[in-house]
């Protein structure tokens, strides 16, 4: 151990990780690989790595010392062959390494801080692909009392290890810094209560369904695996997990309705069900957990994949959405009853294993009706032309279109309403993506006016949010819903510092926002600088704190100097 100038302990030789016979200065199989580096600044140590295919263990290191301290890991995300290609990124966006203190419910994940994908929002930080190779990122995780504890870090356990996502685990170093006086006051001001937790997390589950663009389904076969995806998300103010349980007619959890991805849809005893142990874990820890619906249809003919099958949607084409010519398109139209008496009935089974709440991403696969026959019907019958005949943009057919998802929308509600204390929270389009720029959530079938007068949501979760350009939409619904229903912005792009979500919450909290969600937080937290200040949004009045000197470590990059005794800087250009 070495101390530098701010009293920190920085623990820059990791050969005394445990067991011995997993470490090894060779690339050996079932071992982790030390290797030596020094810092442009003159640290230096010895690092270790793991590749995917070289099954390493589990390793401990006992940190031997006391009280209460903020922990700091830092990594190389060294150039590899292995590759994100779900992502299309050369790093996982789910995490290169996870690591765990004794005292901790499951394993954190820690994923390359991609600040050089977003040039306008951090210019100061930016820069090109070689700031991954040829340096140090050292983030903020958390601060804990370290008395008695130990770290454990490990590669990705699967399905995170496959070639869809999988890349390099690397640990450098690891800085502890004593919390005290002051500082010790500051985060023990940021402790989660009841006030705090408004912040609610959107999990996309294509990591167990199988992703959309073609992925395999996983089925984990005990609990921990559940707390590890959770953990993230507990004992700090996130109050709820929007938690996708429905994929199309592919279900994340023991559906008698649905499918569960096997060919002969049977359940394997092994199987433990991913949504009613996750229930279980939130409410251990004062979370609501909400079932997520993706109304998922039909997508590339060329994969076969189980989430492609889609095996509801091709035994009923009669009730698919069709196009002026009377074409078939990929998705169900809830405008048919029979469509829609499938989605309640799966919404009904999530109920049924004890969620909170349901939570519809109407943000997905719209539009919801086009020109089937009853469609075609009911908008004759009403406006007495042909609908096929009328531009998109005409708003009669927009109303149209609004008025078949509040009838879909005011069924759900009934059926929430069955079970006492349950929600329904609602994702739709409020904003466009790249630009940013506000948008008529009507022109996606989103009435969210009507919903309001109604009382027909919970929670209206607008999408995206990214600057101050949906605060008027914010404070219009506000003054529309009075306290009856929470408005969550969900904040965006998906990759921003800290600084970045702590003002823009400011912003939207100004606006008339209760709280926040964030969609696809799964590859969110695993950037630990980014996610030490999203998962404190809950304390609206210490904002301007979060975004200023009290979080200006929480990342920092350093040179590398030298690794494995070449230099750096003249070196692995290409080989």
């Amino acid at each position: 151990m070495i101390a530098d100038h701010d009293k920190s302990i920085v623990i820059s030789d990791l050969s005394n990780f445990g067991p011995k016979p997993a470490l090894s200065t060779q690339a050996r199989l079932g071992c982790w690989r030390l290797v030596d580096y020094e810092l442009e600044g003159g640290l230096e140590g010895a690092m270790l790595f793991a590749a995917p295919d070289d099954q390493a263990p589990p390793i401990t290191l006992a940190l031997e010392v006391e009280g209460l301290h903020a922990i700091h890991l830092a990594f190389n995300y060294t150039r590899s062959a292995f590759f994100d290609q779900l992502n299309h990124v050369p790093f996982s966006l789910y995490g290169t390494l996870w690591a765990s203190l004794s005292s901790d419910p499951g394993f954190s994940r820690f994923a390359a801080e991609t600040r050089w994908r977003h040039d306008e929002i951090y210019p100061d930080r930016c820069g090109g692909e070689s700031q991954l190779w040829h340096s140090v990122h050292e983030v903020f995780w958390k601060v804990a009392d370290l008395t008695g504890q130990s770290l454990t870090i490990r590669p990705p356990e699967p399905p995170f290890d496959t070639s869809e996502l999988c890349n390099v685990a690397n640990l450098t170093y690891i800085r502890l810094v004593p919390i005290e006086g002051e500082r010790a006051e500051w985060f023990a001001r940021l402790k989660p209560s009841t006030k705090t937790r408004r912040c609610a997390v959107q999990l996309c589950s294509g990591h167990l369904s199988g992703h959309t663009a073609g992925s395999d389904t996983y089925h984990p076969t005990n609990e921990q695996w559940i707390r590890n995806d959770l953990t993230p998300f507990l004992d700090n103010d996130v109050g709820i997990v929007c938690f996708e349980a429905i994929r199309g007619n592919l279900c994340t959890y023991r559906t008698k309705i649905g499918d569960v991805g096997t060919e002969d849809n049977h359940w394997p005893d092994q199987w433990v069900d991913p949504l009613a142990t996750a229930v279980k874990i939130a409410h251990e820890h004062g979370v609501k957990l909400f079932a997520g619906m993706r109304m998922i249809g039909a997508s590339l003919p060329v994969v076969r994949n189980p989430i492609q099958w889609a095996r509801y949607y091709w035994k009923h084409p009669e009730w698919v959405k069709r196009d002026p010519e009377g074409r078939s398109c990929s998705n169900l139209s809830i405008a048919f009853e029979p469509v829609r008496s499938y989605w309640l009935s799966l919404l009904g089974e999530t109920l049924e294993l004890g969620c909170d709440g349901v939570h519809l991403l109407f943000d997905r696969c719209f539009p919801f009706v086009l020109y089937e026959q009853p469609s075609i019907d009911r908008f004759q019958d009403r406006y007495g032309e042909d609908p096929r005949t009328v531009p998109p943009d005409d708003e009669r057919w927009i109303a149209h279109q609004c008025d078949m998802v509040s009838q879909f929308l005011r069924e759900v509600r009934s059926l929430v309403d069955q079970k006492p204390d349950r929600f329904v929270a609602v994702h739709f389009r409020a904003g466009e993506y790249e630009t940013w720029r506000a948008v008529e959530p009507r022109h996606y079938g989103c009435d969210v006016e009507t919903w309001i007068r109604e009382g027909l949501v919970d929670y209206l979760m607008p999408t995206p949010c990214a600057s101050s350009a949906l605060a008027d939409s914010l404070s219009r619904w506000r003054k529309l819903a009075g306290s009856k229903i929470k408005i969550y912005p969900d904040l965006f792009p998906r990759s921003m510092p800290g600084e970045a979500y702590a003002d823009l919450a400011a912003c939207y909290y100004e606006a008339g926002a209760d709280g926040f969600v964030m969609r696809d937080c799964e590859r969110r937290h695993p950037r630990s600088s980014e996610w030490a200040v999203a998962r404190h949004l809950g304390h609206r009045e210490m904002l301007g704190e979060l975004g200023q000197e009290w979080t200006e470590n929480y990342w920092r990059r350093f040179e590398l100097k030298v690794l494995n005794g070449m230099a750096v800087k003249h070196s692995f250009n290409d080989g």
